[in-house]
Formats: structure tokens, C-alpha cells, sequence
């Protein structure tokens, strides 16, 4: 089960479940992020393994717990080709776009609810001669796209830094957890359904899917250092304060 409110963000366990389940072979998620909408972010500076990639896919769990405004989730930085993820507070939606342009995509009203985890799977395909075809996204295993702008990219550039909680003064507000980017790599229906595994992260080293590039699990539970988990070896640091929390999927 997903969910469980203000109980759940402070790390009381709400769902009925135990804290920190995870999925076979010894894997277990007993801790998120959690982002102040003040100025919290993590970072990874520099970041370079998503260059050039003509093909890419996202995924992550949220948990939002503010309605009022527009709050970047994601940035990673390029002057050609920026990836922005912003949440969109009053209506629940996600909107994800890859260039400097207005183009995006957007998940369904209420697709992304406060006060409970979403798991959200972004992808990009530059091989795709329609730009409306290059964007697929899914909210919890399933597709989910209420617009679709597109993208003229067929490969992005390069790029200087990832920052995940915040843009400029945008930042926020709630958790975070298992965050992964997998370079040149297309996730199906199928993957995006086994890693959302009915509400409990599974292991993405195993269950059939390939390997992320980068995979931040967040579960020092202290400290500012993020060990990512992937093959690029690209570790975060957690600025101005960004805390541990035990409030996981469950």
C-alpha cells in the first residue's frame, strides 16, 4: 500500500505495513530524502553521464506535500539541452521537459496526489522521427500522458551539474527516493510496472531489469553523502540541511 500523510513524512509508519519492505534476495528501502521548499536540494557537481545520449529514462518515487505553487523537482544542467522535472502543486501533475523551449510532457490532474509516494517513470527515444513520439511516461506501472508537447532533440549534450529539490528559487517541497537514470536505455511498460512492484520499490539490479547509469538510494539515514548506486559512480551531497527520513513505500 501507498500513502499515510504528515505520520508517514516524519517517519511513522501509517500504511499497515513494516517500514522499510523491499523486495527479495536481501533488498530492503528504509530510507527517503526529505526537501524543506525552502532551499534543500542534493547535488552532483560535476555530472557528465547522460552525454550524448540519444535515448534515456528517469525514474523515481515522490511524495509532495504542498498544493500552492510550482516547485522544480529536477534539474540537469546544460545549455542546450536542460532536463527540468517541475511539480505542479495545484493541480497534482508532473511536467518533464529536455530543452530550453516550452516543449514537455505532462502526467494527468491529480496523477501525482499529496501525502502518499507516486512512482513516476519518464522516458526519451531521440530515434523517433515524431516529436510527439518521444516522450512516454508512467505514473505508478501504468502510461500516463495528459499532454505531450514532444521534442525536437534527437540527442542531448552535455552537461555541468545535477541538482534534485530545486531551480534557482524554486525548490521542493517533501520527499524523495529511489532515484535512477539509465543512459540509452528505453524502459518498457513492462519495466516501469516491476520496478513500481504494487507500492514497493524493487531491486533494479535484478527482477529482469537492465542496470541503471546512475541509482541514488538514500539509505545512509545521516550525513550530507549520497552513494550512488549505479555504474557511473556519480555520489551526491545533500545542501543546506536536506535530512534522512524513514517514511519509504510501502
Amino acid at each position: 500500500m501507498v500513502g499515510g500523510g504528515l505520520a508517514n513524512m516524519i517517519g511513522i509508519n501509517t500504511c499497515g505495513g513494516q517500514a522499510g519492505a523491499g523486495g527479495e534476495g536481501g533488498f530492503t528501502n528504509t530510507h527517503s530524502i526529505n526537501f524543506d521548499g525552502v532551499n534543500d536540494y542534493m547535488e552532483v557537481t560535476p555530472y557528465a553521464s547522460l552525454d550524448g545520449a540519444t535515448s534515456f529514462s528517469i525514474s523515481f518515487w515522490i511524495y509532495p506535500v504542498e498544493d500552492t505553487f510550482t516547485r522544480y523537482a529536477l534539474l540537469l544542467d546544460s545549455t542546450t539541452t536542460p532536463i527540468k522535472f517541475i511539480y505542479r502543486g495545484n493541480t497534482k501533475q508532473m511536467d518533464m521537459s529536455i530543452t530550453t523551449t516550452g516543449f514537455f510532457a505532462r502526467t494527468s490532474n491529480g496523477s501525482v496526489p499529496l501525502n502518499q509516494w507516486t512512482h513516476v517513470v519518464w522516458t526519451f527515444d531521440g530515434s523517433q522521427g515524431n516529436r510527439y513520439d518521444k516522450y512516454q511516461v508512467y505514473i505508478n506501472g501504468q502510461l500516463n500522458s495528459f499532454a505531450d508537447a514532444g521534442s525536437n532533440e534527437t540527442a542531448l549534450g552535455n552537461f555541468t551539474s545535477l541538482d534534485l529539490g530545486i531551480f534557482l528559487t524554486s525548490a521542493f517541497e517533501g520527499g524523495f527516493d529511489e532515484f535512477a537514470i539509465y543512459k540509452n536505455t528505453i524502459l518498457s511498460q513492462a519495466d516501469a510496472d516491476t520496478i513500481y512492484n504494487s507500492g514497493v520499490p524493487n531491486d533494479l539490479n535484478n527482477n529482469g531489469l537492465t542496470a541503471p547509469t546512475n541509482w541514488w538510494r538514500f539509505e545512509e539515514g545521516s550525513g550530507t553523502s549520497v552513494a550512488d548506486s549505479g555504474s557511473a559512480g556519480d555520489n551526491g551531497t545533500l545542501i543546506n540541511g536536506t535530512t534522512f527520513s524513514t517514511n519509504v513505500p510501502t
